[in-house]
């Protein structure tokens, strides 16, 4: 049933405007340098007569009323066509304080959805979509430049903001499948599971370890600019669960802001949308215990553990983590390791 919703052209051309709709958005974003994001895509949203819904994640509120804690926000007009909003939008603005010498960089993730009760008043639980029922997803990063790269399902483009509208800078984009790099908190190392302590071990002992060749380390603490960096360059982007004594499992943090120290990523409006964009360019993405895309939400603000980037690299973490009991053979330093205690 999904798969006949999702093909109709009616539902194609609620989701080409939403995507319209978005981009203008994003371009507004850029003009006034960041400030605002939340008002101006609300603002939008609320205009576009193909959306009945969104959701917004890493706010105090998207909205007066709605936009945080699972709560959608649903579009109130009394001339609105209910059978013309067939679109549910997902959001993420991600945010990074400004550093010496560094600009602030501001990150936009939007995911489009089909509405899947066309006519009818929106519940949150129309959200609760695996990621490989999406219609199209995007996100812009803007810092000292603006890019912006989405997909509707038929591959990844790029663009670039030329005047006040969006150019396509690169079509059908595919990602490098060598690019050498892992992008991982090693601040958060000692939380990490087995698996992922053997897997990081492993890339870092470099060619003269398990691996054969070097690899590099990098992490920007921004989900979409580290996202962005594993879509054009490669490599890999590993956003692990961890456990702290005391305090019970949880989700290392990659944003969305520096402020929710101990927050992981929201599966429907930051982990599915980034994840969709990578396969889209011939990546791939899990969660370690399976394929992201095909988790089905059991509520609107889960968060998941993240692994997405080349293909090769993220089935090496899956099959380590099918194996959690595994130590890692092949230490950093002969007798001992800065990522796992030494076997006895």
């Amino acid at each position: 049933m999904d798969e006949l919703i999702s093909s109709t052209p009616a539902v194609q051309g609620a989701v080409a405007q939403t995507v319209d709709a978005l981009l203008q958005a994003c371009a507004h974003i850029c003009e006034a340098k960041g400030e605002d994001a939340w008002i101006l895509l609300e603002r939008t949203l609320s205009a576009c007569p193909s959306v009945a819904a969104w959701w917004g994640h890493g706010a105090t509120a998207a909205v007066e009323g709605g936009g945080g804690h699972g709560i959608p926000v649903v579009r109130e007009e009394e001339d609105q066509d209910d059978q013309a909003a067939r679109c549910l939008v997902t959001l993420t603005v991600v945010g990074q304080c400004a550093e010496a010498g560094r600009p602030q960089e501001l990150g936009v993730v939007f995911a489009v959805w089909s509405h899947p009760r066309p006519g009818m008043p929106v519940q949150a639980g129309d959200f609760l979509q695996a990621g490989d029922q999406m219609q199209a997803a995007g996100y812009l990063l803007l810092g000292r430049g603006a890019v912006l790269a989405v997909s509707m399902g038929s591959g990844v483009s790029l663009l670039e903001l030329e005047g006040c509208a969006w150019g396509v800078s690169h079509a059908a984009w595919r990602s490098p499948q060598d690019g050498g790099e892992i992008a991982v908190n090693a601040s958060r190392q000692r939380f990490w599971d087995k698996a992922l302590q053997r897997y990081v071990a492993e890339c870092l002992a470099g060619e003269g370890g398990a691996r054969l060749r070097d690899f590099g380390l990098h992490w920007a603490g921004h989900a979409v600019a580290d996202a962005h960096r594993v879509l054009v360059c490669g490599g890999v982007l590993l956003a692990p669960q961890w456990t702290e004594p005391g305090e019970g499992l949880k989700l290392a943090n990659t944003g969305p802001d520096r402020v929710a120290e101990n927050r992981g990523w929201s599966l429907l409006a930051l982990a599915a949308p980034l994840a969709w964009l990578v396969v889209q360019a011939g990546g791939h993405a899990s969660t370690g215990t399976g394929p992201l895309l095909e988790l089905q939400p059991e509520q609107i603000d889960q968060e998941v553990a993240v692994f997405l980037g080349e293909r090769a690299e993220v089935e090496r973490v899956a099959r380590y983590h099918s194996d959690p009991l595994e130590n890692m053979p092949w230490q950093l330093f002969k007798t001992r390791s800065l990522f796992v205690q030494p076997q006895v």
